[in-house]
């Protein structure tokens, strides 16, 4: 997954079912001006792999949000 900053902040980049259920955060914290990358490994937050399907991801910085579809094929 990749994504840019234009402007520094806290981020929040979190994977969520289609139910709406929070399935893992990848980023949580303060992030700086630039472009960046993290992989998915198709675990949930236990550490269980989760059914093949499709996905939404959301990166939250400051008061912006943006989800995209994510289809995870096992």
């Amino acid at each position: 997954i990749r994504y840019g900053l234009q402007s520094g902040g806290y981020v929040k980049l979190s994977v969520s079912n289609l139910r709406g259920q929070k399935v893992v955060t990848l980023v949580n914290g303060p992030k700086s001006v630039g472009e960046y990358s993290i992989t998915w490994n198709g675990r949930n937050a236990y550490g269980e792999e989760v059914p093949t399907g499709i996905y939404l991801c959301s990166l939250e910085v400051g008061d912006k949000q943006l989800s995209r579809k994510l289809l995870l094929i096992k």
